[in-house]
């Protein structure tokens, strides 16, 4: 988790990297379970992927799953989520005024860590070792590793 949504529920979880891993098929069966979807990044020009805190892992051959909150709002949709995003861009990301107030919905929240605990605990108790998908630049690291 990257960031959690302050905004309420939505109906999608946004994957940024999406397409990379085999860990998206399992956090979507957890986000199915809450009603919601994954969602491409809007953005992906903007390499938030390679400019985030688990490259590192990523580069070590370790999939990894960027999930930020979704932007299709249960109350408001799409267009008000945007809004919303768009205003903590630009307004309170990485700025002093970027901590918890009295306007925040935690309801999106709440969903939220209910998908991402279950995710884990899936993951944790699967015996499994997902990898990145045959297509993206990560696999051939963890292939090498999962030989060794």
């Amino acid at each position: 988790m990257d960031g959690m949504s302050y905004a309420g529920k939505s109906k999608d979880i946004i994957i940024i990297g999406y397409g990379a891993s085999e860990l998206e098929p399992i956090i979507a069966k957890h986000a199915s379970a809450e009603g919601k979807y994954l969602a491409p990044d809007k953005f992906p020009e903007k390499g938030y992927f390679y400019r985030s805190d688990h490259i590192n892992f990523a580069k070590k051959g370790i999939p990894v799953i960027y999930a930020d909150p979704g932007i299709d709002l249960v109350d408001g949709g799409i267009v008000r989520g945007m809004e919303i995003a768009d205003y903590y861009t630009q307004y309170d990301y990485h700025q002093v005024s970027d901590e918890i107030t009295d306007k925040w919905d935690f309801s999106g929240i709440e969903q939220d860590l209910a998908i991402f605990t279950n995710f884990v605990d899936d993951l944790a108790n699967s015996g499994e070792y997902p990898n990145w998908y045959k297509s993206n630049e990560f696999r051939s690291i963890r292939d090498k590793t999962l030989n060794e």
